[in-house]
């Protein structure tokens, strides 16, 4: 894949990347194509596994009693409303992470490459400011990634929870 995009940026229109940063691009095709690679080899396989494993045991639940695995799949709608919420903010996050990434690798590019013009005018401190910035924002999105994450967990755990205690009290009264 990335040799595939270094082949199509360097027979691009110049026009059509002059608005390109090159940390920007440098950043794309080294962690987009790592995303891409870790995506397909773990996720494609552990939603075929996962996926089996929900439907054989939904459809041995449903046939040891139907009315209980009604009552225990009651609350799927509300977990994938939460999985779906979470989802998009998960992949908001993801994106913005991505431009500030890109941000950190053209800033220290440009700074790499006209560190001598730098140095010449003085412009160190300057340079260490605009740096710092840009390393603050990341840190900033990474501190909301986990603060998201911190909720994403405990909620899921309390969902759950509720499901399996709904499940133990209507099968405890459907015993007695």
């Amino acid at each position: 894949i990335q040799i595939q995009l270094y082949r199509h940026i360097l027979r691009m229109d110049l026009t059509a990347i002059d608005h390109l940063t090159t940390g920007g691009v440098v950043s794309r095709i080294i962690s987009d194509t790592n995303m891409l690679k870790g995506a397909a080899s773990t996720t494609v396989a552990q939603i075929f596994r996962e996926g089996t494993t929900v439907i054989i045991l939904v459809g041995v639940v449903i046939y040891r009693d139907a009315q209980l695995a009604l009552v225990a799949l009651l609350g799927m709608p509300i977990a994938g409303f939460l999985i779906y919420k979470i989802g998009l903010k998960v992949r908001t996050l993801s994106r913005r992470r991505q431009e500030v990434s890109e941000r950190v690798v053209s800033q220290l590019q440009e700074t790499l490459s006209g560190l001598r013009i730098v140095q010449a005018f003085c412009m160190e401190n300057s340079e260490q400011r605009r740096f710092r910035q840009v390393t603050k924002e990341v840190l900033q999105f990474n501190l909301k990634t986990a603060r998201i994450s911190a909720i994403t967990h405990p909620s899921m755990d309390i969902l759950a929870g509720i499901m399996v205690s709904t499940v133990i009290l209507y099968g405890g009264y459907a015993v007695i």
